[in-house]
């Protein structure tokens, strides 16, 4: 270890020999060069190292809306951050288009919102005049969460799995 002023310092993890000096603080690891009489009870550990990095919570969740038509075809709708399901009019796109997949009677401009927080995707129902269930469970106005495997029924013409991806 090397003295400064008689005071010893602290090594750093790295095992580095410093003495520390009014330009001198830090090691070349990133290590904080601490004199003995305030070094910390714990060990010093070099911050820029990546794994000492604090890890960010995951937010770059993927999932899919998959649309199972009569024909055993499945048609899969990647969903974003929010998405809103419904029939794109001349009053604007929506996120998830039904035209080509159902008659407009059945499903509203815009029907539902599908939303990414904390996490964790929910459904809500938009539309006053038609239905949405999760599980054969109504959707009202309060979100529903939503977990893979999950069956999303529109209007009952239109079946949806969610799945987590």
């Amino acid at each position: 270890m090397g003295n400064v002023k008689g005071k010893k310092c602290v090594r750093p993890q790295c095992g580095t020999t410093y003495s520390i000096t009014p330009v001198r603080k830090y090691c070349d690891c990133g290590a904080l060069l601490v004199d003995s009489d305030t070094a910390p009870e714990k060990k010093v550990v070099p911050i820029n190292k990546p794994e000492n990095r604090p890890q960010k919570p995951r937010t770059n969740k993927k999932a899919q809306l998959v649309l199972l038509l009569d024909d055993d075809q499945e048609i899969a709708f990647e969903l974003k951050q929010s998405n809103t399901i419904g029939m794109s009019t001349d009053k604007g796109p929506v996120d998830i288009d039904l035209t080509q997949y159902t008659q407009r009677e059945f499903i509203s401009r815009r029907h539902a919102q599908i939303y990414l927080k904390d996490n964790t995707y929910y459904i809500t129902k938009i539309t006053k005049k038609h239905s949405v269930h999760v599980n054969e469970k109504a959707v009202s106005d309060a979100p529903i969460k939503l977990i893979s495997g999950d069956m999303v029924l529109l209007s009952k013409k239109l079946v949806f799995q969610f799945e987590e991806v």
